[in-house]
């Protein structure tokens, strides 16, 4: 690639029948061109839309961010580091996932991929490497702290009783 490539991807949690293959796959291509060299912000620019499904409307609400990135004054200031859970409803169990966001200047929302996620119960909580949380006992709370580049978050969950 060139140096000065840039790369725009983003989708919904709620692109078709299994919601989570849509992110899946974007996960995968993200992580291939993050191993061939390419840099978060810099080349590439990646988000998760929570709610998002595969329409026009929901495109047209994330555009101006594919078009700043790609086209304008970028700016990769870090206004905010959070994470959001999201739950998928499966035939056996849900899914929680933890989706980490850099909020940027302009109201740009960047989802860091390669983060390193930890809890401080082990007996009760695992996560895994791409947010999912396993939960192994339902005693009392916990948190989790994501961290990314040398920001860290900490998230309280709730009593699991």
């Amino acid at each position: 690639f060139p140096k000065d490539v840039k790369i725009y991807i983003d989708g919904g949690w709620n692109e078709g029948e299994d919601e989570s293959k849509m992110i899946r796959w974007m996960r995968q291509v993200y992580r291939t061109l993050a191993a061939k060299g390419l840099k978060d912000l810099e080349n590439i620019f990646y988000h998760e839309d929570l709610e998002g499904i595969h329409n026009e409307k929901d495109w047209t609400k994330r555009s101006p961010m594919a078009l700043l990135y790609l086209y304008g004054k970028f700016s990769s200031q870090i206004v905010n580091f959070t994470a959001k859970p999201i739950i998928k409803k499966r035939e056996i169990a849900s899914q929680i996932y933890y989706v980490p966001f850099l909020e940027l200047a302009n109201d740009m929302q960047f989802t860091p991929i390669l983060c390193h996620y930890k809890t401080n119960n082990h007996n009760m909580v695992q996560i895994g490497e791409d947010g999912e949380l396993i939960v192994l006992s339902r005693t009392s709370s916990c948190s989790i702290e994501i961290e990314y580049q040398a920001q860290k978050h900490t998230i309280p969950l709730p009593d699991m009783k």
